[in-house]
């Protein structure tokens, strides 16, 4: 059996790789060369850029496969191509494709509903207000649309997994390098947006790779979207608790309030633009691709932390969105501190009232609280 994955150098694209291997597949890769991890040394490659159709075409002629991965590039553009040249496709996409996660203000309520299903409806880039992200938004309703027009018309059989937040080894952006830099710089805190409380959804790459691999080969996949995800989720305070442990690190969390969240932006999705929580329903790929947590979160964070730590540019003082601006982070830390200082005579401990009647005596009358 032949299969071509697309990508295939990123964190989703070598267990992808290897797991295609593994069921027996003479595999091919085809990516732009860039990124070549050593991991997927050994099995074929061509070099083409997957962001143009014509790209592709040319690299790979007249060429047939029996399955086809497109976790890489511009899916509008290349599902058609594969049309009549192979049995089964998947194709990646993401949540953003859910109304509220690129353009929160435009719901109401304000952001994404929670746990969204596969079922519920998509996007309407028509009624969102930012123009960049309902640029975005269409394209990736494009490419889906694409890939199950094709599916319908019988041209092969085809599922798409929407990706949440993946992280992992080779993963880009996310906390792990953040937090890593901060330790090695001896910081002793470190800033959380919306108090740490958002839940935005991740999968580790391991997890995200058996659902991509489970539906090419699950005939009761083909035809349907799934939302993929850990099992287990926290919120952005509780990874980085996690990860602080997994470092042995002894960082204070600082909570920022929502209005300060542009000082730790860098630790939201697309930089704090994004709805403040992104959580989907996984339920489906649990019932059709029998999904559970391969290797469970803890594991395959410290997993992650550990790749990214043997990866840490001694060099430099950034890395992805974050700039490590410490003396801005200094400045918020001071204010805050300064506002509970000043409150501090206003401080008092909460009383747990519960809403019911609870009388010290037999009675049929209200209690001593009026309940």
């Amino acid at each position: 059996m032949k299969a071509l994955l697309i990508g295939g150098s990123g964190a989703t694209g070598v267990p992808i790789a290897l797991g295609l291997h593994e069921r027996g597949y003479d595999l091919t890769i085809l990516h732009r060369g860039v990124h070549e991890a050593p991991d997927i040394a050994s099995f074929r490659h061509i070099h083409a850029d997957p962001h143009f159709g014509t790209s592709v075409s040319d690299a790979l002629g007249t060429e047939c496969f029996d399955a086809v991965v497109l976790g890489y590039g511009r899916v509008a553009q290349l599902a058609p191509l594969f049309e009549g040249r192979c049995d089964r496709l998947v194709a990646l996409g993401g949540i953003p494709i859910y109304p509220g996660y690129l353009d929160p203000d435009a719901e109401h309520p304000r952001g994404m509903p929670l746990l969204q299903r596969e079922e519920g409806p998509r996007v309407d880039p028509a009624q969102m207000r930012n123009s960049m992200a309902a640029k975005f938004a269409a394209k990736m309703i494009e490419a889906e649309d694409a890939v199950f027009d094709a599916h319908a018309r019988g041209s092969y059989s085809a599922a798409v997994i929407r990706y949440p937040q993946i992280y992992g080894p080779r993963s880009i952006g996310g906390l792990e390098a953040s937090l890593l830099h901060r330790a090695r710089d001896d910081r002793r805190f470190v800033l959380l947006p919306d108090a740490g409380l958002g839940v935005i959804t991740r999968c580790s790459a391991e997890n995200a790779a058996w659902c991509v691999l489970e539906a090419l080969d699950s005939p009761v996949a083909q035809g349907h979207a799934f939302n993929v995800a850990d099992e287990q989720q926290y919120t952005l305070a509780g990874w980085v608790e996690l990860a602080l442990a997994l470092i042995e690190s002894d960082m204070r969390i600082i909570a920022l309030p929502p209005q300060l969240n542009w000082a730790a932006a860098h630790l939201l999705p697309l930089g704090g633009t994004a709805s403040q929580h992104g959580m989907v329903d996984i339920s489906k790929a649990r019932a059709l691709l029998g999904f559970h947590d391969q290797m469970r979160p803890a594991d395959a964070l410290a997993r992650s932390l550990k790749w990214h730590a043997a990866r840490l540019d001694p060099d430099t003082v950034a890395g992805g969105s974050d700039v490590f601006d410490y003396a801005l982070e200094d400045r918020v830390k001071a204010a805050l501190d300064e506002l509970i200082f000043s409150l501090d005579d206003a401080q008092h401990e909460p009383e747990v009232i519960h809403p019911y009647p609870h009388p010290r005596e037999p009675t049929l009358a209200p209690d001593h609280r009026g309940r």
